[in-house]
């Protein structure tokens, strides 16, 4: 780790010594700098920043923060590589890097360059969210995760306004809606209400927006399909007849079917009287 390497740094070249600049030369995007205290790769900007050129003469304490300067700035290529990705979170940032000597100096520069903003990085979160139709909590609980502070968060989700909530709310159920229509009613309300809660909504505004929808039970075929499974599984064990059906139905009450229907797919009306 580059911090670690700073550390070594200081130990190799005690303040009173002086470093001998032996050669430069250029390696591909850096300069390989030979020194009478051992070999360096430096960037062209400390090369320029700090006049390393041969024959030079520094004292250890000005070659220290010749390396330390080089670490910084490896550092934050480093990020820049990292935010080609995305944005990231100051703490997400700082983790990347690794604690240690030079995160204050990093973290400023970060900050001047627009690489550091924890307010413009949470907008961007709560929007894109928005969009990918998740709810508060979910946003919530995304930006603690990456360690934003609780003022940032709650000021950042006062744009996910109820009447937005509302909105996407019902475009999903209108979705699962779509999505669901071969299970019984019972089961459609309990896929949709735990989706939705992962989601991130609320229970009671989903049951509200539940309520206001008309689900289509189209699960004749299914139930069909189903009874017919359980009717050849519990056919292969020694049950009497009662027995396998009171298991058959209790098989697709649990699934979620009504009661009635499996009376109807069953034909065996008489068993329930």
């Amino acid at each position: 780790m580059l911090f670690g390497q700073m550390k070594l740094v200081e130990k190799d070249l005690p303040m009173e010594n002086e470093i001998t600049i032996l050669s430069v030369e250029k390696k591909k995007t850096a300069y390989q700098v030979i020194t009478s205290q051992g070999d360096y790769i430096l960037d062209e900007d400390i090369i320029l920043r700090y006049y390393v050129f041969k024959d030079k003469v520094f004292s250890g304490k000005d070659f220290k923060k010749i390396l330390s300067d080089q670490d910084i700035t490896k550092n934050l290529q480093k990020v820049i590589r990292y935010l080609k990705y995305g944005a990231r979170s100051e703490a997400e940032i700082k983790k990347y890097l690794g604690d240690g000597k030079g995160w204050v100096i990093i973290k400023k520069r970060l900050t001047d360059l627009g690489y550091i903003d924890d307010v413009r990085y949470a907008k961007t979160i709560v929007d894109y969210y928005i969009r990918s139709r998740k709810g508060p909590s979910f946003i919530q609980q995304t930006l603690f995760e990456k360690k934003v502070s609780k003022k940032i968060i709650d000021q950042a989700l006062l744009v996910y306004t109820d009447e937005i909530e509302q909105d996407v709310i019902r475009h999903l159920l209108l979705k699962e809606q779509q999505k669901n229509q071969d299970k019984p009613i019972a089961k459609q309300k309990q896929l949709i209400i735990s989706k939705l809660i992962r989601n991130g909504f609320s229970l009671s505004k989903i049951t509200h927006e539940l309520n206001e929808i008309d689900l289509v039970d189209q699960s004749g075929p299914k139930l069909r399909s189903d009874y017919e499974k359980l009717l050849r599984k519990f056919s292969m064990q020694s049950l009497d007849q009662n027995e396998q059906h009171a298991r058959i139905v209790s098989s697709l009450l649990a699934k979620g079917y009504d009661y009635q229907a499996i009376r109807q797919v069953m034909k065996t009306e008489s068993l329930f009287e």
